[in-house]
């Protein structure tokens, strides 16, 4: 199966870590479609939430982390190219890499493929993080991210 590739979306420096990455693999429900049969564009959004959420508790920033620590991650840019319609009952693959950055922000680029390896979407988003308590934003990088960017420069994060 050949994977068709996408234009990536945050820059990348020589010496930075390499993307870490999650796939999901699910098929397209009768619910998620229009008409047409293919899926509706709104549940993008669902699809790369789904490999997100796999992601972030991959790499220990999901939700009771951040709570734990009072800060959010507010999604500040999202961005969704669609390619290749999604047909009713297709079987597909979502994949969320999170892109190396100095910032205090998360840098996500998606890449939805259907089973024959086709691109049928890609994305990216970029979170900032604000204080939970009064939604002011974090200028700072927050101590668990430091950790996290620690141990991914070590390199305890594989590829893929």
């Amino acid at each position: 199966m050949r994977r068709h590739e996408f234009q990536h979306y945050f820059e990348r420096s020589p010496g930075d870590p390499p993307p870490i990455e999650v796939s999901v693999t699910r098929r397209l429900q009768f619910s998620e479609s229009d008409p047409l049969g293919i899926a509706w564009h709104g549940n993008y959004s669902k699809f790369f939430e789904a490999a997100y959420t796999e992601l972030s508790h991959r790499c220990g920033f999901d939700n009771d982390r951040l709570e734990e620590e009072h800060v959010s991650a507010l999604f500040y840019t999202d961005r969704y190219d669609y390619r290749i319609p999604l047909r009713c009952d297709a079987v597909f693959q979502t994949t969320a890499a999170i892109v190396w950055t100095e910032a205090p922000r998360i840098n996500i680029e998606y890449s939805v493929h259907l089973g024959d390896g086709r691109l049928a979407a890609s994305g990216c988003t970029t979170q900032v993080f604000i204080d939970a308590r009064d939604f002011t934003p974090v200028w700072h990088i927050p101590r668990f991210w430091e950790e996290f960017l620690n141990r991914w420069r070590k390199g305890e994060y594989h590829h893929g």
